[in-house]
């Protein structure tokens, strides 16, 4: 059997990839893991050709990768055993908006870009991560469980019902699109439970390839405010943000509330030409409390004009020692444009806000209780301090959860694609830090490359019910092998 004449079949010869120059971009990605290319990139346009290609995959014994998109971040579409990536890209329609239930169902290639423009043409938002690339896909970002920057309770979790190819190439409906008569029911796929008592979708999540292909999903968005209003609290240090964290988090005051270090705060100002790196050194607190209260669709004005007197009078009750300022020194008028700028994609044509330093950058994400943050990012900068890095040369961002009962950490190491050399000692130092929070107690969710190896080593329990629950699903394990612990 030749695989790609069988390939051709599926998809057309248009649509089956393998000249050099191709599967040399195929093998990489924007993270600092090494390169490896793919035998075949295949373009399906319909669930059954995922399906053909899945149920040739299994005959064939190859290895397929998803991929769904241009910008992927953590190694995880690098074809680690060679194979067959499976570019999702061609699935890029957003298939229906309900404007009355405040839903959207896309497909596995639509973009950040594609959606956040069709949907403020009707006043709504996808609430999604801080400024995510705009070539970045949707699905897959909330797949990686990526944490959205508006942490109202009811935003926090987006993904409703999915469709979805097994490993098996069976298709599959998770939540209540899994109904007979879907989408002719009551409920049209907006709970993701079931079908019956299991949350399918937890299988895919955090899956990173290795447990199927979505093909669709249904998705919550949100009205965009109007009005909004911007505060910045400056401070010396992280440990200055917890008290406020807690206070701000149980009083639920505002729609985004994080914490910025200068380095992550100057790479996100300067994509306006009148900023540049060096005079906003000089003029940026070391860190800053970013808070951005929003007003309702109906009486707008009311709900600011309460909610600002509750912070205020926060401010002045509790943090007397800390400036509560409505614009940020040095900068002006950012206080009427960082609202959007929070809520949309990154813009088109620049260059990523997290590769505006050395052009490449790998986050190191963890979660811990908002009072131990600053002792971990003592332990980081004191690991990486071994290593040569200063103060500055990593970018940090602190996003409270849950009432800020835990706080989400991005750690962001800046490299130089280009410099094989430097890539390496990178990802040296990356490793080395994350040991040692992890030894400290910082908690990984998000395991990428170095650190599924850390997490997995460490529970041998888990990683043995993974394995029983991936050979029921992929039982030839053709499904992104080296990924997680498969």
């Amino acid at each position: 059997m030749n695989l790609k004449d069988e390939l051709i079949k599926i998809v057309g010869r248009d649509y089956v990839l393998d000249a050099a120059e191709i599967l040399e971009q195929y093998s990489r990605d924007h993270s600092f893991y090494p390169a490896r290319r793919p035998n075949f990139v295949v373009r399906p346009h319909n669930t059954e050709e995922v399906q053909e290609i899945v149920k040739l995959a299994n005959r064939c014994q190859v290895p397929l990768i998803p991929a769904s998109s241009k910008a992927h971040f953590h190694g995880c579409t690098i074809p680690k055993q060679g194979g067959i990536v499976v570019d999702m890209r061609r699935f890029d329609r957003i298939l229906e908006i309900d404007e009355r239930n405040r839903n959207v169902k896309i497909e596995a290639g639509v973009t950040w870009g594609q959606l956040q423009s069709t949907l403020a043409q009707h006043e709504g938002m996808v609430v999604g991560p801080l400024m995510p690339h705009p070539e970045k896909s949707v699905i897959t970002t909330f797949l990686e469980r990526e944490v959205p920057v508006i942490q109202i309770y009811e935003y926090r979790e987006p993904l409703l019902s999915m469709e979805v190819v097994w490993p098996t190439g069976d298709v599959f409906r998770t939540g209540s699109a899994s109904a007979k008569n879907y989408p002719n029911t009551l409920v049209k796929g907006v709970c993701p439970v079931g079908p019956g008592s299991v949350d399918f979708y937890r299988f895919l999540e955090g899956a990173q390839g290795t447990m199927g292909i979505v093909i669709w999903a249904l998705l919550k968005f949100e009205y965009r405010p109007r009005v909004n209003r911007t505060f910045f609290v400056p401070l010396r240090s992280p440990a200055e943000a917890v008290e406020p964290f807690y206070r701000i988090g149980r009083r639920k005051i505002g729609y985004e509330c994080l914490l910025l270090d200068k380095t992550s705060l100057i790479s996100i100002l300067t994509r306006e030409p009148r900023f540049d790196a060096g005079s906003l050194d000089h003029v940026l607190p070391d860190w800053c409390l970013i808070l951005v209260l929003s007003g309702s669709r109906a009486r707008p004005e009311e709900r600011l004009a309460y909610e600002e007197e509750a912070l205020r009078e926060t401010f002045k009750n509790e943090f007397a020692g800390l400036q509560l300022l409505s614009s940020l020194p040095g900068v002006p008028g950012i206080e009427h444009k960082l609202p959007d700028w929070l809520r949309d994609t990154w813009p088109q044509g620049l260059p990523f806000w997290k590769h505006s330093f050395k052009c490449g950058c790998e986050d190191l994400p963890f979660i811990s209780r908002p009072e131990r943050v600053p002792g971990l990012l003592e332990v980081a900068a004191g690991v990486a301090g071994r290593y040569g890095h200063k103060t500055g040369d990593l970018g940090i961002y602190v996003q409270p959860l849950e009432n800020s009962r835990a706080c989400h950490v991005d750690l962001s190491f800046y490299f130089n694609p280009d410099s094989a050399s430097g890539m390496e000692w990178t990802r040296r130092v990356y490793a080395e830090v994350a040991l040692a929070l992890m030894n400290s107690g910082a908690l990984y969710t998000r395991p990428y490359g170095v650190l599924a190896d850390l997490v997995y080593g460490r529970a041998s329990s888990y990683t043995l019910a993974l394995k029983k629950l991936k050979s029921v699903f992929d039982p030839n394990h053709i499904m992104a092998p080296g990924n997680l612990c498969f």
